[in-house]
């Protein structure tokens, strides 16, 4: 490791010294000649065994000690940057630019714009309106027995009689958009035929479903209605519809009886009892996954509530940069869906306006990160090799990859870099939820009682 310290530090400008060690400069220069020496082809040498002699002839001392600080100094710099309490806002400048000699330490200069310094808010106690119970209610294990059963239903004609909750209709429908104030013409925006609804399902607008139920075979019915602000179709959010159906046809759900062939198609389940605990386990898990992703959210909006920091806008700049780089670059990776200018107009965007909702998303992530960076040093926490390679065998699995591949992209600096401020951000968040109070254990304590802060088992925060 390279020993770094400040020299000094005013108006925002600090000045860095890091001292390499011999033995690293000339590790890093036998890695140099090695990836020159496999890259030539010389009569009289095999591939990799051109002799160093050969190759400082063809490049010239000069040009191999520059590949290697190309190598090493990204690589210090970011180990010094870990090791001191300043976080930069702009590239280094190195001053003198440092000068390789073999078999001695080399000492390098740096001046960087850094981040004003900061107190971090105080993180002991974080008293949270969330429950820590993730008990199912029982209302909520029938709910989704209930919802079992449907998936298996079977469908039945009808007597003649109207349409009620738990019938499948099969309808004709037609939206029209209307402009009640009369300044826009109507427009036909869907219509279909032949088209299920389950009522009570909850498949489609309350008002809809009530217009349904009651009709006849054969009827017709039109009615307005008005899409909610929050509709997931934003197309028809807030917007007055003219609603016209005509039933052709009403089916009445018949749910299966959990006996031995019901058990037997959704799963391992030998009786009733069974079930019903398998339910109340994954509704569990499923809440307690909530609950979780809540406390996260909840303690890190504390914090960052808790902490006065400005982000330089140059920083902001930066990263909403590079997020509008990085949608671009998805965006082409799929030659035949929509390029970046379909994507806002889809989304009634633009530009200017995307840039401003992503400054928001990047001023907040910086702060975070800064912040974290921050109670990462100060309680002295540190990235070990075990947690590394288990970050780097969970990515693995995840993305299918073979142990070659997965050795190959571990070279890569820019991917490591953020493999480690993964496993930073989740040490610090699980730090954080040790410090959280429950709801429960508020109560508690405002009661008279000493309980202690909530702590979660381990594994059971997890990214």
């Amino acid at each position: 490791m390279a020993d770094a310290k400040i020299l000094s530090r005013e108006d925002n400008i600090a000045e860095i010294e890091i001292t390499v060690p011999a033995k690293r400069i000339d590790s890093a220069l036998q890695s140099v000649y090695s990836r020159l020496a496999n890259s030539q082809k010389i009569a009289g040498f095999r591939k990799g065994k051109v002799p160093r002699h050969i190759l400082n002839g063809m490049f010239g001392a000069e040009g191999i000690h520059a590949q290697l600080l190309q190598d090493l100094l990204p690589e210090i710099y970011s180990e010094a940057l870990d090791e001191l309490t300043v976080i930069p806002t702009d590239s280094p400048e190195f001053d003198p630019w440092p000068t390789v000699e073999e078999g001695k330490d080399m000492v390098v200069r740096a001046k960087v714009e850094v981040l004003p310094e900061f107190e971090v808010g105080d993180y002991s106690r974080f008293e949270l309106d969330l429950s820590e119970s993730v008990a199912p209610d029982p209302e909520e294990v029938e709910e989704t027995i209930l919802n079992m059963r449907k998936k298996k239903a079977t469908h039945k004609d009808a007597e003649v009689r109207p349409a009620q909750i738990n019938d499948r209709v099969t309808l004709d429908y037609k939206l029209t958009i209307i402009d009640l104030e009369g300044k826009d013409p109507e427009t036909v925006y869907d219509e279909a035929k032949g088209v299920t609804i389950h009522l009570g399902d909850k498949e489609i607008l309350p008002e809809i479903e009530d217009k349904i139920s009651g009709t006849n075979i054969g009827e017709k019915k039109d009615f307005m209605v008005k899409y909610p602000a929050n509709y997931q179709n934003q197309d028809l959010a807030e917007k007055n519809v003219k609603v016209e159906i005509e039933v052709k046809k009403i089916e009445e759900r018949v749910l299966p009886e959990i006996d031995e062939e019901f058990l037997k198609g959704i799963g391992a389940y030998k009786t009733e009892e069974a079930l019903r605990k398998g339910v109340e386990r994954n509704l569990s898990a499923y809440k307690r996954q909530i609950r979780d992703e809540a406390l996260r959210n909840r303690v890190m909006s504390m914090i960052l509530e808790r902490t006065n920091l400005d982000i330089p806008q140059k920083l902001v700049d930066e990263e909403v940069e590079s997020r509008m780089e990085k949608l671009r670059n998805m965006l082409e990776q799929n030659p035949d869906g929509p390029d970046f200018e379909q994507v806002l107009a889809a989304r009634g965007l633009t530009e200017e306006k995307l840039r401003g909702d992503e400054e928001q998303v990047a001023r907040a992530n910086l702060k975070k990160q800064f912040i974290y960076d921050e109670i990462f040093r100060r309680e002295n926490m540190e990235l070990t090799a075990e947690e590394l390679s288990m970050a780097l065998a969970q990515y693995a699995s995840q993305n299918g990859l073979t142990k070659t591949q997965i050795r190959k992209i571990a070279k890569d600096r820019e991917f490591m870099s953020q493999v480690r401020a993964d496993l930073k951000d989740y040490k610090v968040t699980s730090f954080l939820a040790t410090r959280a109070l429950y709801k429960e254990q508020c109560e508690n304590q405002a009661a008279g009682d000493d309980a202690p802060a909530a702590q979660p088992s381990e594994g059971e925060i997890k990214e």
